[in-house]
């Protein structure tokens, strides 16, 4: 299995220590997944490159 880059977990660990937690906790599987998918294109990597499916 492939893990997420270093970067994007950085990033989502930032977001689950600020005020946002609780929204990102709560929100549906589809709103994490177009989170990650935003992270994904903002540091450019390949649709499938995440492991996510």
């Amino acid at each position: 299995m492939k893990t997420i880059p270093q970067e994007i977990q950085l990033e989502i660990l930032d977001i689950l220590e600020s005020e946002k937690k609780e929204e990102l906790i709560k929100a549906s599987k589809v709103k994490q997944a177009r989170l990650i998918v935003s992270l994904k294109k903002k540091y450019d990597f390949k649709e499938r490159s995440l492991g996510m499916n």
